[in-house]
């Protein structure tokens, strides 16, 4: 809420502006010309005057950037035209299953943030994972820093597979080739 008449700007809760001690009153104020954003971090419903702005105004950024979608089929042509294709699933799924494209590199989300100086700006990208939902945030990071030649590919390597797009497995051993190893060994 913010009071007029000169008194301090204060919020549901009656924090006052710049309440939150890594932000002084002028930066706070600045962050929110219209005042009563007290930016102490509380989600509830009662006190939502300094994340209601500051997560307003993430949401923005997001909900303004558009993710283009292709299919797995699109995606697979667009490797053959160069486009480089960046897994971001976890190395354990891609020992299991993985893409098989000349053009490849491989980052799991959880360290995109970290390593993406390392995927070129100037190529297409297309963002894969196992269904498309980790793809579909990596993608958003990318086009937030700025690359521009970027997409989803929808449905990830599930989808890739359903269409019968070229893949590499890790060979699965059944039980009589286990029994032959094992003799070998013992041979």
């Amino acid at each position: 809420m913010v009071e007029s008449g000169g008194l301090e700007n204060r919020c549901a809760r009656k924090c006052t502006v710049g309440s939150n001690p890594t932000l002084s009153a002028e930066k706070t104020k600045a962050l929110a010309p219209s005042g009563g954003f007290c930016f102490s971090g509380s989600t509830g419903k009662e006190h939502t005057a300094g994340r209601s702005f500051m997560n307003r105004k993430i949401d923005q950024i997001h909900t303004m950037i558009k993710v283009k979608n292709v299919t797995p089929a699109t995606a697979f042509a667009m490797t053959k035209k160069g486009a480089l294709l960046v897994d971001v699933r976890e190395p354990w799924e891609i020992a299991r299953k993985a893409f098989d494209v000349p053009d490849i590199m491989v980052i799991p989300l959880g360290k995109l943030a970290q390593r993406l100086e390392e995927v070129p700006t100037d190529r297409n990208l297309i963002i894969v994972c196992n269904s498309g939902n980790r793809s579909e945030t990596a993608s958003r990071l990318f086009l937030n820093r700025g690359y521009r030649k970027v997409v989803n590919m929808e449905y990830g390597i599930i989808g890739w597979e359903k269409e019968g797009l070229p893949l590499k497995r890790k060979p699965e051993k059944n039980l009589v080739s286990l029994l032959v190893q094992l003799f070998r060994k013992q041979s």
